[in-house]
């Protein structure tokens, strides 16, 4: 079932200061192919915004920007 699914686990802030700390995120599933599970990968310092755009290409959008374009242009390199 997992094969065909993404799901994503995390929260926009990484401290309860809302500042903008470290936060992990958690994808589990395949995404009918886009994600190669089974990996730990770290984009440190990269705006989540950019996980976004990745999650929309996963799903087939043509998009690559999210949110603000001069802080979020393009998706994460995931492949």
């Amino acid at each position: 079932m997992l094969d065909n699914t993404l799901v994503v686990l995390g929260r926009e802030l990484g401290s309860t200061a809302h500042g903008m700390d470290r936060a992990p995120f958690i994808m589990a599933g395949g995404a009918a192919g886009a994600l190669k599970p089974g990996r730990w990968l770290n984009f440190d310092k990269q705006p989540h915004a950019k996980l976004l755009v990745s999650i929309g290409q996963m799903m087939g959008l043509e998009i690559n920007t999210f949110g603000n374009r001069d802080v979020a242009s393009g998706p994460l390199a995931i492949t």
